[in-house]
């Protein structure tokens, strides 16, 4: 009988797949773990069907849509189905960190969103968070994209992407970070200036605020 007795989900988001290095760094890390095996990789764009599966549990909450939104951005993803011993999910989830990046570089500097995360919950990847999670998350990516098994093919194809992309682009974590603070803090400013010239509710003001960051960029 074997003794791989769990199985995790772990996504490449597309905020590491479209930072290239960052995407590669990450899978390196995975390839290095001991006693786990890439059962499939692919790459690939998510349907709002398999989003709206995958993200069940969040309908409802206020960022439910935010999740749908950025897991479905035609970047895509990278799927990755691995298998281990028990103790693995775990595993794999310390490896990738706090859900959070400032908590993540808080107690968990060595972590991977803690590294390359770039603010709040854009954070590079997922992970399943308990072997319950992992195998109903893995049996959904599985049936929804027809995914074959098998371990020799699965590393071979994430090799064959990690080659192809490792040394292609620079890793520029820190200025992408120190950018998107900066927009952050502007964009407070911008809410306490309208703020200032109104009497209107703080949703319409942050719905102004939208349209207006929509039109620049």
């Amino acid at each position: 009988m074997s003794d791989y007795s769990e199985r995790s989900l772990v996504l490449l988001k597309p905020d590491a797949v479209l930072r290239l290095q960052v995407g590669v760094e990450i899978l390196k890390e995975i390839s290095a773990m001991e006693g786990i095996q890439i059962l499939a990789f692919r790459e690939t764009t998510v349907s709002p069907e398999l989003a709206m599966a995958h993200y069940k549990e969040h309908e409802g909450k206020s960022f439910f849509p935010w999740l749908l939104n950025m897991i479905t951005a035609p970047i895509g993803v990278c799927v990755l189905i691995l298998e281990g011993k028990k103790g693995m999910v775990k595993q794999v989830r310390e490896l990738i960190g706090p859900t959070y990046i400032r908590k993540a570089i808080e107690e968990a500097p060595n972590s991977l969103r803690a590294r390359f995360g770039i603010i709040k919950g854009i954070n590079v990847a997922h992970a399943s968070d308990a072997p319950r999670t992992g195998n109903r998350e893995t049996d959904l990516w599985i049936k929804h994209l027809g995914l074959k098994l098998d371990a020799r093919e699965g590393k071979a194809a994430m090799d064959a992407y990690i080659s192809k992309h490792d040394g292609t682009h620079p890793d520029r974590t820190n200025q992408v970070r120190q950018l998107t603070f900066e927009i952050q803090e502007h964009v407070e400013q911008l809410k306490e200036v309208l703020s200032a010239e109104t009497s209107r509710t703080k949703e319409e003001i942050v719905a102004l605020v939208d349209i207006i960051l929509s039109a620049i960029s």
